[in-house]
């Protein structure tokens, strides 16, 4: 079915998840959309309040409340899997979408085959390409002020390495292909550098969209849950980069993924200890 379906993880952040919510209903698409939102073990306030929007909105508002938190690639895939559309958008809690920013995404991909991933720009993001200098000291309050003011620009940003999902739309044929997020990359870094490099892998293009915006507050899941996401990403990066999964599809058609390491897991076909990867780098 011709659609988006967005889904929304959060951890508490709980006013920042209530402007995301009344920005997306607030910016008219001609596109059809659905939004879930995944409460991953947040207050019992934000599934209260979550339950009255389900009720207000109808249909094409859905949650899903999980007590115990899951981790942010399994709060996403489980998000997924109740996705009615063909376009999938993962969208962080603590966002603005601009005007327009839904069909210009979805143009994007539609008018390109190749391309499996785009991103909007945005005022804070870890990729330099999704990164609008210009909205670097943007407010919240500009969000749909500037998404004006960028309208006329033209074409796509290919970006050859990985985008950061802080909102990204992908085709839904792809994301099922790969299977969605890895699991065990757990509370929330490097999941979708995993993702992009299977995507390349599978022989998709990404690329960014610079006249679609998104604003972004970026690290309020950590913040408001009492987590440095300094100290956490320096703990998963300290000693090691990559892991190699070996699928069910063969032992020559490797998985790799960029993380943490921990040992190697082979589905019970190696015959070696391979242990832990401890300080391996790949250029990609």
């Amino acid at each position: 079915m011709t659609g988006v379906s967005i889904v929304v993880p959060v951890c508490n952040a709980f006013d920042e998840l209530k402007d995301c919510v009344h920005s997306l209903y607030s910016n008219p698409t001609s596109i059809a959309f659905e939004v879930i939102v995944v409460d991953n073990g947040s207050r019992a306030e934000v599934a209260e309040w979550l339950a009255t929007e389900e009720r207000n909105r109808g249909r094409d508002f859905r949650f899903l409340r999980f007590r115990e938190r899951l981790g942010f690639a399994r709060a996403v895939n489980e998000g997924a899997r109740q996705a009615r559309f063909d376009y999938l958008m993962l969208l962080n809690s603590d966002t603005i979408v601009g005007g327009e920013w839904l069909d210009r995404l979805a143009r994007a991909l539609a008018e390109n085959p190749t391309v499996g991933i785009v991103s909007p720009v945005t005022n804070r993001c870890g990729n330099e390409l999704q990164r609008d200098v210009e909205a670097q000291d943007l407010q919240a309050k500009d969000t749909q002020e500037y998404a004006r003011s960028i309208r006329g620009r033209r074409g796509i940003w290919f970006e050859p390495q990985h985008l950061t999902f802080f909102c990204v739309l992908l085709r839904r044929t792809l994301w099922d292909q790969l299977g969605g997020l890895d699991q065990s990359f757990e509370t929330g870094n490097f999941e979708d550098d995993d993702f992009c490099l299977r995507a390349r892998m599978a022989g998709y293009l990404m690329a960014v969209i610079p006249d679609a915006f998104v604003f972004h507050l970026e690290r309020r899941s950590f913040d408001s849950n009492g987590l440095n996401h300094g100290e956490f990403t320096n703990v998963l990066t300290g000693t090691a980069g990559v892991r190699v999964i070996f699928d069910s599809v063969g032992p020559f058609q490797p998985r790799i993924g960029v993380g943490y390491a921990f040992p190697i897991d082979d589905g019970g076909r190696d015959e070696f200890d391979w242990g832990i990867i401890s300080s391996v780098v790949l250029e990609f």
